[in-house]
């Protein structure tokens, strides 16, 4: 048989094809058990580990021999039992406090003790580390802060929703759906009150837009706002169709979060799952621009 380049060629392609998926299906290298297999599920506002880890990594760290001292003086906490005991115990917000204060003392012994500056920049990197391995909705800024670790969608989704509410009409409106960042922003983030903020907001724009509407139901939308909509959207039947869909979800989410606002009569606090929370919330947020723009719409702004 007559010597074929091509046909060598291709086994060769073929071969390199099947070995690079066989490596794209390997599982990573270099991984802790743990890390690659265990089920991560979503992430919590806290962990044991986590403060085990930080103490150990306040203990190890270069620069924060003396680091006891300082949780008196900037918390006005007692470190009774050394430091390991006083993060077990103590507050959400104090353990996640005391990340910020180590670097902040970092960065002055630096300064003070020409100490390198990787010090500061290895403390926040395995800070990093820890709230990822750990699974934690925390991010941690180049300057020590700790902040929520909500996506970038969500948070451009509810500043947009702001800055739709900025005509003084909605001033009422803007300043109940502020108060979703002060829930949020809660150690453990308030999910109902978050879930109740956004529809607070979502009813007082719809009443505003009919003030006949004694509130915000699935039947008070299809009474309403679908005449509404058959006005704005007259002269393209497309659109009408779109906006139909559009007003049916809106009734879902409506139904979705009546069951956080209403209490359920037992004695602990129902949170709604932080996914959920951020899930209502957006959509909220998305149907009340949707509102806004309605809004802006029969009023010729």
């Amino acid at each position: 048989m007559p010597y074929c380049p091509s046909e060598t060629l291709n086994g060769l392609k073929h071969r390199m094809s099947q070995k690079k998926s066989a490596i794209d299906d390997a599982p990573p290298a270099g991984q802790r058990f743990s890390h690659v297999y265990s089920a991560r599920g979503e992430p919590t506002a806290d962990s044991p580990r986590m403060r085990r880890r930080l103490s150990s990594l306040i203990y190890g760290t270069k620069g924060l021999s003396d680091f006891e001292y300082e949780i008196p003086c900037e918390l006005g906490l007692p470190v009774s039992g050394g430091l390991h005991q006083f993060l077990e115990r103590c507050d959400l917000r104090d353990a996640l406090d005391i990340v910020t204060l180590a670097y902040r003392m970092l960065v002055r012994n630096e300064r003070r003790d020409h100490y390198h500056q990787i010090y500061p920049y290895e403390w926040i990197k395995t800070i990093r580390r820890i709230f990822a391995e750990e699974n934690l909705h925390y991010s941690v800024d180049d300057e020590g802060g700790v902040h929520f670790a909500f996506d970038k969608e969500f948070m451009r989704g509810q500043t947009a929703t702001v800055s739709m509410l900025g005509r003084t009409r909605y001033s009422n409106v803007r300043k109940e759906f502020e108060g979703v960042d002060a829930a949020l922003s809660e150690i453990p983030p308030n999910g109902k009150a978050a879930i109740r903020s956004v529809f607070t907001a979502a009813e007082g724009l719809f009443r505003l837009m009919y003030p006949s509407a004694p509130r915000l139901g699935a039947a008070e939308i299809a009474k309403h706002l679908l005449i509404t909509l058959q006005t704005v959207y007259s002269n393209d039947n497309t659109a009408l169709r779109a906006a139909s869909k559009t007003l049916t979800s809106f009734q879902a989410w409506t139904d979705a979060a009546h069951f956080y606002r209403h209490e359920v009569g037992k004695q602990d606090v129902a949170q709604p799952p932080l996914g959920l929370t951020l899930n209502i919330v957006s959509q909220g947020a998305t149907f009340i621009r949707w509102l806004a723009e309605i809004d802006d719409a029969q009023s010729g702004t």
